[in-house]
């Protein structure tokens, strides 16, 4: 799988082999996706956003685990470490 976000909000679950859409998240964030990343084991993915937010989402389903709010400003990045902690 590959997670592509933008400036729709949107997120897109692709299937790596064949191109096809798998899921799309419409609304995942308020405003522009600025970066999506996978843990290392596959089971999470993350996405930040100008919205000030970080959100963790199931990495298969795509179904939201977790928002994480307070950031004083658009949030550019997020990675998760090899031991599968994430890092912004």
């Amino acid at each position: 799988r590959i997670v592509t976000g933008g400036k729709d909000q949107a997120l897109r679950y692709f299937d790596i082999q064949t191109g096809k859409l798998l899921k799309l998240i419409d609304g995942a964030h308020s405003n522009d996706v600025t970066c999506v990343a996978f843990s290392y084991d596959g089971f999470r993915c993350c996405s930040s956003c100008k919205d000030w937010t970080l959100k963790i989402w199931d990495g298969t389903s795509g179904k939201l685990r977790q928002t994480l709010e307070g950031h004083g400003a658009a949030v550019n990045y997020c990675v998760f470490s090899k031991n599968n902690l994430l890092i912004t």
